[in-house]
């Protein structure tokens, strides 16, 4: 079975979870504590395939998973041109507010080109909306001109 961890042996130990183990004995915490005890050993760790690759990306420094650091809200000046509203599956959730809004949004017909400026679409979008009333990951307001981030 292929290992998914092998510490260096130069240092006389060796430390390997089969696939086996991992599907039947580790979850992402197990494996999470297993990645914190090597740390912590201070011993040189290397990887045979690619799952150590996406552990690394998906922890930050202080091992905490980087899920939790998606609270910080999107560049909405990058969030234009062909929109398509849905209810399912968006690739932001977005409310519409009257004040203080994150995006200042102008619906265009054609040349949604710059920042704000959407163009609303029923097939092949740039990004899918989903308009809620709470937890969004950024707040719009609609308007006749100067669109872009506030």
């Amino acid at each position: 079975m292929p290992l998914f961890f092998r510490q260096d042996t130069s240092l006389g130990m060796k430390v390997t979870i089969s696939l086996r183990n991992l599907i039947f004995g580790l979850s992402l915490f197990g494996m999470l504590t297993l990645l914190s005890a090597i740390q912590a050993a201070k011993r040189p760790v290397t990887c045979s395939t690619s799952i150590c690759d996406f552990v690394a990306r998906e922890h930050d420094t202080f091992g905490a998973p980087s899920l939790m650091s998606k609270s910080a809200k999107p560049d909405t000046a990058k969030i234009y041109g062909k929109i398509q509203f849905v209810t399912s599956f968006p690739d932001y959730k977005v409310k519409v507010v009257d004040n203080f809004a994150d995006l200042h949004v102008q619906i265009v017909n054609v040349f949604p080109d710059g920042p704000g400026k959407w163009q609303i679409v029923n097939s092949f979008p740039d990004y899918k909306i989903q308009l809620v009333e709470s937890f969004p990951d950024f707040t719009i307001k609609f308007v006749n001109a100067f669109p872009g981030p506030k």
